[in-house]
């Protein structure tokens, strides 16, 4: 049974050239597509290494500190009494600013007052975006530093290929020691294996290479070098100072535990000291806190609050991804109907000669399973050449892609139900039809 209705949908895909070429399109295009768009969400949001622990994060990265004064306001009402005219004046006291700074956060700002958080399992504070100018055979090669501590190690689980990351004790003694990545290691020494133990020349001095790891394909760490800050003269900065070029991230103890330590950070607002400040009498949390998917998400939508921010790029990308997933079954939905209406004289054939409702609503169904695994196919397949296309020419620059079979399996199961529903719908219509009706039709 299976094996003819095989053959007989192939023939019938085969005979009806337009509206298969049509329902193909639809449906591997808007797979393709749709792969495209989630590779490259995945890929900056997914908890691939190395962040694993990413819906356990939690940052923050500006600091906005003011000089407010008093603000005396008067505003004068007038009011027409008996003919004479009477004024009203009242007086409004408030604060104006009369400087603001708005900066990155200092390393001691940050070793003082955010450390040691209850719902924090560590943190890591880390300067990013360092660069160094190295010459391999008469070429420059730029090398982006991450300056870092130990606990970065322990938050971000890269994904090593050679020996290991510095610990606190080389972290303490600031040991001259990098980890770098395969890419750097490729264009820096040639190749990318038995890297460990060279020397690496950076800022006129030499360094230990003792960790190789695999380039992230995030473009959220794109750094190539990663050495402890404690190399840096006097890297946290003096104790007035609370800004500087640094980034936090806090790991919570359990995704239950994220909403309160987001509280926990924000009330800090109010408990740090701003009188050690030159200049300045407030201080807040600019950017307040956020998980890294409200972090990304805030760089896209115009929503200053990353908890904002969140929440209307979630409904976006649900709302994209649902019409995505619907056009192709309404493609299939409209071309069914017209489809099946033109081979009601077939249809009528085959009840006359004793054919079942089920088989022929089998029939038909198993027709557009079989479209439908045809355009799944080719759907992957446009999606590989196009993610192989994107990251052969960089036009993501850090960032690579990757073809996610996770969901093209999901998406691929969504379309797949909904075209067998397309198919059973005017199917199952056409099949109750009765003989003499359906013979009327010339269309055999």
């Amino acid at each position: 049974m299976i094996k003819n209705y095989l053959i007989l949908a192939w023939r019938v895909l085969g005979r009806k050239k337009f509206f298969t070429f049509i329902s193909l399109f639809g449906i591997s295009f808007t797979l393709g597509i749709l792969m495209v768009i989630v590779s490259f969400l995945q890929t900056e949001l997914g908890t691939d290494k190395p962040f694993t622990n990413r819906n356990r994060m939690v940052t923050f990265g500006t600091i906005e500190m003011k000089d407010m004064v008093p603000d005396t306001s008067i505003l004068v009402d007038s009011m027409l009494v008996d003919g004479t005219m009477k004024y009203d004046t009242t007086k409004s006291i408030g604060e104006t600013s009369r400087s603001t700074t708005i900066s990155s956060l200092g390393g001691r700002f940050l070793v003082n007052n955010f450390t040691d958080l209850k719902y924090a399992e560590n943190q890591t504070f880390y300067l990013p975006g360092v660069s160094y100018n190295a010459y391999v055979n008469n070429s420059k090669i730029v090398l982006d530093v991450y300056y870092t501590d130990a606990n970065y190690w322990e938050i971000f689980d890269f994904e090593f290929l050679e020996g290991q990351a510095f610990d606190l004790s080389m972290f303490d003694r600031a040991e001259p020691v990098v980890v770098i990545t395969d890419q750097l290691a490729e264009k820096y020494f040639g190749e990318s294996s038995q890297i460990v133990g060279r020397e690496l020349k950076m800022d006129g001095k030499n360094h230990k290479v003792i960790g190789l790891i695999k380039k992230p394909l995030s473009s959220m760490i794109n750094g190539d070098v990663f050495a402890p800050t404690t190399l840096l003269p006097d890297y946290l900065g003096p104790v007035d100072q609370y800004t500087g070029g640094f980034r936090s991230y806090f790991l919570a103890r359990s995704k239950a535990d994220v909403k309160k330590l987001q509280d926990e950070i924000e009330n800090k607002e109010n408990e740090i000291p701003i009188d050690l400040v030159q200049d300045y009498n407030k201080l807040f949390l600019k950017d307040k806190t956020g998980t890294m998917f409200q972090g990304f998400a805030r760089n896209l939508v115009p929503f200053n609050e990353p908890k904002k921010a969140g929440r209307a790029l979630s409904l976006i990308l649900i709302g994209f991804i649902s019409l995505f997933v619907l056009l192709p079954t309404l493609n299939l939905i409209n071309l069914n109907v017209s489809r099946i209406m033109e081979r009601s004289s077939e249809i009528g054939v085959r009840k006359a000669f004793g054919a079942s409702q089920g088989n022929i609503l089998g029939q038909f169904i198993f027709e557009n399973v079989i479209l439908t695994i045809i355009g799944g196919i080719i759907g992957l397949v446009l999606a590989t050449i196009l993610i192989y296309f994107i990251n052969s020419a960089n036009l993501l620059e850090f960032l690579k892609l990757t073809v996610n079979y996770k969901f093209f399996v999901y998406s691929f199961l969504v379309v797949l139900l909904f075209g067998v529903i397309s198919g059973f719908l005017p199917a199952f219509r056409m099949s109750k039809i009765h003989i003499v009706n359906a013979l009327k039709s010339n269309k055999l």
